[in-house]
């Protein structure tokens, strides 16, 4: 791992989380831009056999938070945040060590329940006629996380354990997302939305970069 990038990417993930924070938005909005930059720099100097869907996914991560720096451009960082989980999902289930369909129909049932009867749920009301594009845009994280518990089941690695972690951080920061801009903002909501973020994007690029 070039450790050189990812120690700039830390230097610059503090700086933009005490914009965040701080209400700065001029340092803000010129940081942003540059988080996935730098983690696609990481991962491609750290890398000799690199992967096309990851490449992709870090370059619609990156359009999806310039777009979502703009209200008129909304719907463009949602969806090309959707493709970029979408990627992700693929990449993780090319990981799966073995296929155990007791195993995988349990997580499935369980990761499904859970995400019908609590997340969407929740917010579920406040989507007006947005109900199936918020039940459809969930379902990428939703399966991400659950794909790398079932790695990390069947392969105890420190990676996999990461891309969990990684993983469940990438959906708080979404749900978070989504419930400010639906139901209710909270306290420091973008510092927040980006804490959650920054770290999910970091512990997932630079686990695929060791």
């Amino acid at each position: 791992m070039n450790f050189h990038i990812l120690y700039l990417y830390i230097v610059l993930s503090i700086i933009h989380l005490y914009a965040c924070f701080f209400k700065k938005a001029k340092i803000r909005f010129t940081s942003k831009p540059f988080i996935m930059i730098i983690l696609f720099a990481l991962y491609y100097t750290s890398t000799q056999v690199r992967s096309k869907e990851l490449i992709a996914s870090i370059f619609l991560a990156f359009l999806g938070d310039v777009f979502l720096m703009y209200e008129k451009l909304f719907w463009y960082g949602v969806i090309s945040f959707w493709c970029s989980d979408f990627l992700y999902l693929i990449i993780f289930s090319r990981l799966m060590p073995v296929l155990n369909l007791t195993y995988l129909s349990t997580l499935i049932t369980l990761y499904v329940t859970f995400y019908i009867f609590v997340a969407y749920k929740s917010l579920w009301t406040y989507f007006g006629k947005l109900k199936v594009q918020g039940f459809v845009y969930g379902l990428p994280l939703l399966f991400n996380n659950m794909m790398s518990v079932y790695n990390l089941i069947f392969n105890h690695t420190y990676v996999n354990a990461l891309f969990v972690v990684g993983t469940a951080f990438y959906a708080v920061s979404d749900y978070i997302l989504i419930h400010g801009k639906y139901k209710k903002h909270i306290r420091h909501e973008n510092f927040v939305i980006m804490l959650t973020y920054i770290l999910a994007q970091g512990l997932i690029v630079s686990s695929f970069s060791c």
